[in-house]
C-alpha cells in the first residue's frame, strides 16, 4: 500500500516538474545568457516587493541583484561610489529622488548588454573606476546597440589614434567611439573644445567616428544658453579643419525636481551636430532617435504631479529585455 501511495505522488507531482521544467527552458530561450544564480534571486528573492507588493520595489531590487551579479558591487551599501545618488536630502533621513532610478537605469542597461562582445570590459571599467566616466560609456553603447549595433569594448592601449573607448559594429559598417564626461566643476568656456582637441587624437582615420561630450548637469543651472554654446563649439572644432571626428553629441543629464530632492526624474537630454567635411561619410540617423527635451520635460512634471500620468509615463518607459525578464517570474 505505501509503495502505491509512493507511486501515486510521483505521478501527480509529475505535472508540477514537467511545467516547472518547460517554464525554465522557455526564460532561458526568451533571456539566454543569464546566469542561473541571478535567476533564482529575482525568482525567489525580492523580499521588498514581497512586503509591499510595489512594482518600483520588484525593479529596484531585480536591479540590484543583476548589478550585484555582474560588477560585485553592493549599490545598497554606505560606502557605495557617491555617484550612486544614495545621499540624505532632510533630516528625516530620505534619500535623493534619483537614487533608485539610477539604480534601475544600470542594472536594465548592464542586462541589456550582457550578450554584446565588449560586456566584460565594460564591466571591468565600472567595477574599477570612479562610476561617472564609465556610467557615460555604458550608456552611449545602449544608444548603439539598440539601433542594431554589437558593442566593441577593449582594454586601453595607450596608443594614440587606437585608444578610444568602444567600436560599434553592424554588418559590414563600424563606428569608432570615443566618451568624454567633463568633470563636475564650474563652467568655463574653453573646457569642452580643450577636451575635444584631446579626445579625438585618441580616434583613427580609417572609419567614421563619433565623440559624446557629457556636460556637468550643474551648468544647466547657470543662465547661459546652453544649446547655442554647444553650437559655437561645435562650429570651432570642426572648423579647425578636423575632419575623422563625424559627430559631435552633447549628452546631459536633466534633473527635475517636483517640489523637494525626494521627488522628481531625469530625462537625458542630448544635442549633435555633424562635420560637414568627415574622411568617411556616414548617416546617423538611424541611431539617434529621440523627440524634444522640452517636450519630454512636460510629459515628465506633469506625470510627476499627476498619478494617472505618472502611471501612463511609468508603463511607457518601463518596457525591453529586462522589465520582461522580470515581470516573467512576477506576473499579476
Amino acid at each position: 500500500m505505501r509503495r502505491l501511495k509512493a507511486i501515486l505522488s510521483r505521478i501527480t507531482t509529475w505535472p508540477v516538474r514537467l511545467w516547472r521544467a518547460y517554464w525554465a527552458v522557455g526564460t532561458q530561450l526568451r533571456f539566454p545568457n543569464v546566469p542561473n544564480k541571478l535567476t533564482v534571486f529575482v525568482r525567489d528573492h525580492m523580499a521588498l516587493f514581497r512586503e509591499t507588493g510595489t512594482r518600483d520595489h520588484l525593479y529596484l531590487e531585480a536591479a540590484g541583484g543583476v548589478i550585484a551579479q555582474y560588477l560585485n558591487t553592493p549599490v545598497f551599501a554606505e560606502d557605495a561610489d557617491s555617484f550612486w545618488g544614495a545621499r540624505k536630502v532632510n533630516e528625516q533621513g530620505d534619500l535623493w529622488y534619483g537614487y533608485p532610478l539610477r539604480v534601475i537605469l544600470i542594472g536594465e542597461t548592464l542586462f541589456l548588454l550582457r550578450n554584446t562582445r565588449g560586456f566584460e570590459e565594460m564591466c571591468r571599467r565600472l567595477k574599477t573606476r570612479a562610476l561617472r566616466p564609465p556610467y557615460y560609456e555604458m550608456l552611449a553603447a545602449k544608444t548603439f546597440f539598440r539601433a542594431g549595433f554589437d558593442i566593441d569594448m577593449r582594454p586601453e592601449t595607450g596608443n594614440l589614434g587606437s585608444d578610444f573607448d568602444f567600436a560599434a559594429i553592424r554588418k559590414g559598417l563600424t563606428i569608432n567611439v570615443e566618451v568624454t564626461a567633463l568633470q563636475e566643476k564650474e563652467f568655463y568656456e574653453r573646457t569642452a573644445i580643450n577636451a575635444l582637441h584631446t579626445k579625438r587624437r585618441q580616434l583613427p582615420k580609417d572609419k567614421p567616428a563619433i565623440i559624446f561630450c557629457v556636460l556637468p548637469e550643474q551648468w544647466e543651472k547657470i543662465g547661459m544658453d546652453l544649446n547655442a554654446w554647444s553650437a559655437n563649439v561645435a562650429n570651432e572644432f570642426f572648423l579647425s579643419g578636423i575632419r575623422r571626428i563625424n559627430r559631435l553629441v552633447f549628452y546631459l543629464e536633466r534633473h527635475i525636481d517636483i517640489g523637494s530632492q525626494t521627488t522628481g526624474g531625469f530625462i537625458n537630454v542630448s544635442n549633435t551636430f555633424d562635420n560637414p567635411n568627415p574622411y568617411f561619410p556616414c548617416n546617423f540617423d538611424h541611431i539617434f532617435k529621440g523627440g524634444r527635451s522640452d517636450m519630454g520635460q512636460l510629459l515628465m512634471e506633469d506625470a510627476l504631479e499627476n498619478p494617472e500620468s505618472l502611471d501612463t509615463m511609468i508603463k511607457r518607459v518601463r518596457t525591453g529585455e529586462f522589465f520582461e525578464w522580470v515581470d516573467s517570474f512576477h506576473d499579476d
